[in-house]
Parts: C-alpha cells; sequence; structure tokens
C-alpha cells in the first residue's frame, strides 16, 4: 500500500485512500477473480487497478460511499477485462507465430523435375490468384506461411489453406499434362 500511497500528493487523499483500500480491497479481489478464473491474475490485476484508483483519488473527493464503490469497482473490472483482453490477443498470436510452415512432400518438385519450364508455367498461371499469390510468395521468394499472412492481410489459417490447395491444384493440373510423380 506504500507504493500507492506516494503516488498520492496531500495527506487528506492519502487517508481516504487507505479508508478505501480498507474497505474494498476483499470486494475488487473477488470482482477479478471471478472475471478472470485465476488467482496469480486477479492478483497482478488488483495491484494495477488499486494504482490507477490512486492515479485518480481527486475524482474521489467528496463522493458518496456507494458512488466511491460504483468507482472503484468499475475500474477493477475494467483493469480485469482489459487483462483478458490482453491475455487472449497474446494467446492467439502466440498460436499463429508458433504455427509451422506446412512441410510439402516430394511430390511437387518430382513432378516439376520432369516437366519443361514452360509447362510449369502454364500450369501455374492456370491457377487462380490467391493460390498463385502464396505459392509465389512461398517458393520463389522463401516466405514463411505467417509472413505470407501478414503480407497479404490475412489470417494464417488461411493462407496455410491457400498453400495447400494451391500446391494439390498445381499437382493435378501437371498431372493432366502428363507429367506424373
Amino acid at each position: 500500500m506504500l507504493i500507492f500511497l506516494s503516488v498520492i500528493d496531500g495527506e487528506t487523499d492519502r487517508s481516504a485512500f487507505a479508508r478505501l483500500y480498507d474497505q474494498y480491497a476483499d470486494g475488487i479481489f473477488r470482482k477479478t477473480l471471478s472475471i478472470l478464473k485465476n488467482q496469480t491474475d486477479a492478483e497482478d490485476v488488483v495491484q494495477e487497478a488499486w494504482f490507477k484508483i490512486a492515479q485518480n483519488m481527486d475524482r474521489l473527493q467528496g463522493k458518496e460511499d456507494r458512488v466511491a464503490c460504483a468507482y472503484i469497482m468499475k475500474i477493477a473490472r475494467n483493469q480485469a477485462l482489459s487483462f483478458l483482453r490482453k491475455k487472449t490477443k497474446e494467446k492467439i498470436e502466440s498460436e499463429e507465430s508458433s504455427e509451422e510452415t506446412p512441410v510439402y512432400d516430394d511430390a511437387l518438385f518430382l513432378l516439376c523435375e520432369k516437366a519443361d519450364i514452360a509447362d510449369i508455367r502454364d500450369c501455374f498461371e492456370a491457377l487462380s490468384e490467391p493460390y498463385r499469390d502464396v505459392l509465389s510468395l512461398y517458393f520463389f521468394y522463401h516466405h514463411s506461411i505467417p509472413q505470407i499472412a501478414s503480407l497479404l492481410d490475412i489470417k494464417t489459417a488461411t493462407a496455410n489453406s491457400r498453400f495447400t490447395r494451391g500446391r494439390k491444384k498445381l499437382i493435378e493440373l501437371l498431372e493432366r499434362k502428363g507429367f506424373y510423380g
């Protein structure tokens, strides 16, 4: 609590903060715990909430207890929801960045070794643009699937599925031209 008090100017505000802290500390913790469902996260958020409350003590001057309680609980709730959104976003970004570049088999390369460059180009040009774009960035520019997703402003899963489908369609086109793996 000393850290919070060091943020507050004036003895009156410090004593008012200490009174609010004693009165609402348990309630704020229960509120954040009910939202976050994790004690450690709730403890961290409670500290952030109290710090924010300490910074805004001037807004609580002369307010009734019920108004102060509502304001304090709203800060705690908003801090918990903000933490939850941030954690969810980090989890999604982590999952997207940890997705591996799909492992492709040698079928495409075996077909390409047997085909003429003109035939490969014709088959490649026959692909629809979304597939052609992803395959070009992957094979010619050596970008990873997450990088391709970022460059094309699409989701990583979308880039991955376009890569997989595009590769399959290219193999089918090469096989139709008479090149077999």
